[in-house]
């Protein structure tokens, strides 16, 4: 499990299932795009998303799970706007999270 900022450089709205690419830079100065995986399109607009919720440029801060064989590649557990980080536009667990009064749901 790995809490990471980037930049966001690609959102899809793809059926099963989203991806949102973040680049990370690392001490170093190298880039690394992780590419994680959500849930459906669907239950991400059940959440209050909508396609102009999280835009290429955008600052952020992510939560996940990396691969067993790529680490870059993995399942996003949470994403939040760097400038509000307490305010998730993301959090597995779909709208029934709502319910828990996850910080952000509407």
């Amino acid at each position: 499990k790995f809490k990471l900022q980037g930049v966001v450089s690609q959102v899809l709205w793809t059926n099963p299932h989203m991806r949102v690419h973040v680049d990370v830079t690392d001490a170093g100065g190298k880039v690394t795009t992780y590419n994680m995986e959500i849930t459906s399109p669907n239950s991400v607009q059940r959440q209050g998303w909508g396609r102009n919720s999280l835009l290429p440029g955008e600052k952020v801060v992510f939560e996940g799970y990396g691969g067993k064989v790529v680490e870059s590649r993995g399942s996003l557990l949470s994403i939040a706007k760097l400038d509000a980080p307490d305010k998730p536009l993301f959090v597995q667990g779909g709208p029934e999270a709502a319910a828990e009064g996850f910080p952000g749901q509407r």
